[in-house]
């Protein structure tokens, strides 16, 4: 929802000549509802609820490779200013069930559970055109180096990160390696 206000923010014209943000109000042309009130569950339902979640085990400890080469450019190494630098947990900080892969005993406990009675209400049957497409959609991702591959789960380097201790922030991170990073995520991901 902020990213819509933003959007919208960035819509007025002139708005933003004299200051950062443009104050917006008053009713929107698309929506049964007026700037305010979006800002107000945006601001008293939404973010509150967001936050609680952020916080929560499952989205406040992310498993990354920091020392993995970096696959778009060859760099030389990391930051030097103390901000910058990724505070890293150990071991003991990471819950257990954080910790341990729990993707093992499941698939165990659903191959000693009983198998389920098939749906008989559910066609299952596909045209001969929609069989052909999903072997080329299959054919493409075996083709395809590394097709939506994760691996820094199970990686030998990978260490959990606090992202509770590593809040978004400018960090100081600068020079043409960061530039270079923000030119490629506005100019090479972005919709124009």
């Amino acid at each position: 929802m902020k990213l819509l206000l933003l959007l919208l923010f960035l819509q007025v014209p002139g708005c933003a000549d004299s200051r950062c943000f443009c104050q917006v109000s008053g009713d929107l042309d698309d929506c049964a509802c007026d700037v305010e009130t979006i800002d107000g569950f945006n601001n008293h339902k939404l973010f509150p609820k967001l936050q609680t979640l952020l916080e929560s085990d499952y989205f406040r400890f992310y498993k990354v490779n920091l020392n993995k080469a970096c696959p778009f450019w060859r760099v030389g190494g990391g930051c030097g200013l103390k901000d910058c630098a990724v505070k890293l947990c150990s071991p003991n900080q990471v819950p257990e069930g954080i910790r341990s892969s729990s993707q093992d005993q499941c698939s165990a406990e659903v191959k000693d559970s009983e198998q389920p009675e098939s749906l008989g209400a559910v066609d299952v049957s596909l045209s001969e055109e929609t069989r052909e497409a999903l072997l080329n959609w299959s054919k493409h991702d075996d083709e395809a180096e590394r097709f939506c591959v994760v691996d820094d789960e199970e990686a030998p380097d990978s260490q959990h990160v606090d992202l509770l201790l590593n809040p978004e922030r400018f960090t100081g991170y600068r020079g043409p390696e960061a530039w270079r990073v923000w030119n490629s995520i506005y100019e090479e991901n972005c919709f124009k």
